[in-house]
């Protein structure tokens, strides 16, 4: 049997011929990109184009029945309003091994995404109430940001996504922060309620190694959250606190207050104890069965009592 083509000795069409008369090919199609970096395909605006890109190949790339392909490797470079692609695809045809390179390209074009759409418009469908010290910009995503009003006490931040907005507050309320949301009926739409979410961001009054005066027990913060972890300094036990029972507690004290002793003396009921940086001695009652002369320990005044850290 001869190639019919070429005349080469080949049951049928020789591989050669076959490609020449049916070439792996790119079917031509332009992809929309926005500024953000979001390109739109099958009816969705998705990320991450630079690892996309070899999967939307594949999917355009017209390759003959009669091939059965075997791998694909897809090089590509992005350029202003282009993709430079190389293509080697290789497989068998009737049993003989086959590869082809395929130099193309993908042509791009600039259209806006929803998201930027939303945002450069000034649309939202929440705002972020941060009444904190805290700079809450680094930990926003600007994507969703439309706009930033600086206010008495803090700033409100305009989101155009609502699902975000929730999203933010539980992972705020997860660090320590109250966290309070409340909607607001704007309307109706498509015979359905709109509503406007308020989520507001309020730093607790407190921060890590303060001592807070909570039923009578003074406690030192240890760790914040939902709960907050903090230290009987009296007692040397820890609690679990839900944080809400503590939101308006002030700080009665700083770990800056806290000073270095050094214990001057060990009595059977009491410890005497000399304040480094004021030179002063102080008695405290009590049996200290762990404390020996001479050793160094940390103090807090508080209220007319020393207490030990």
């Amino acid at each position: 049997m001869f190639c019919p083509k070429c005349g080469k000795k080949y049951p049928g069409l020789c591989l050669n011929c076959f490609l020449e008369m049916h070439p792996v090919r790119l079917k031509k199609f332009e992809l929309p990109i926005c500024k953000c970096g979001r390109y739109f395909r099958r009816g969705d605006w998705n990320l991450n184009i630079e690892k996309s890109i070899p999967d939307i190949v594949k999917q355009n790339l017209i390759i003959p029945i009669e091939l059965k392909t075997g791998k694909i490797d897809v090089k590509h470079e992005s350029q202003r309003n282009r993709v430079l692609l190389r293509i080697s695809v290789s497989g068998k045809y009737k049993g003989e091994g086959f590869s082809a390179e395929v130099e193309d390209e993908i042509k791009t074009v600039v259209k806006t995404c929803p998201t930027c759409a939303k945002t450069s418009s000034g649309y939202y469908e929440a705002i972020l109430q941060f009444r904190t010290k805290y700079n809450p910009a680094r930990d926003i995503n600007p994507e969703f940001i439309s706009g930033v009003k600086e206010v008495p006490g803090g700033i409100d931040v305009y989101i155009t996504s609502m699902k975000y907005a929730k999203q933010a507050g539980v992972e705020f309320r997860k660090r320590g922060f109250y966290v309070k949301e409340s909607a607001k009926l704007m309307g109706m739409r498509d015979g359905k309620d709109v509503y406007r979410l308020n989520v507001a961001i309020k730093s607790p009054g407190f921060e890590v190694g303060d001592f807070l005066d909570y039923k009578g027990k003074i406690l030192q913060v240890l760790e914040p959250g939902k709960v907050v972890l903090c230290r009987d300094i009296k007692r040397g036990k820890r609690l679990i606190i839900p944080l809400p029972e503590l939101q308006d507690i002030k700080p009665v004290a700083q770990k800056e207050d806290i000073d270095n002793a050094i214990v001057s003396a060990v009595l059977p009921n009491e410890i005497q104890v000399l304040d480094i940086e004021t030179g002063k001695t102080y008695e405290i009652p009590g049996i200290f069965v762990d404390l020996k002369q001479g050793q160094e320990i940390r103090i807090l005044m508080l209220g007319g009592r020393i207490y030990i850290i």
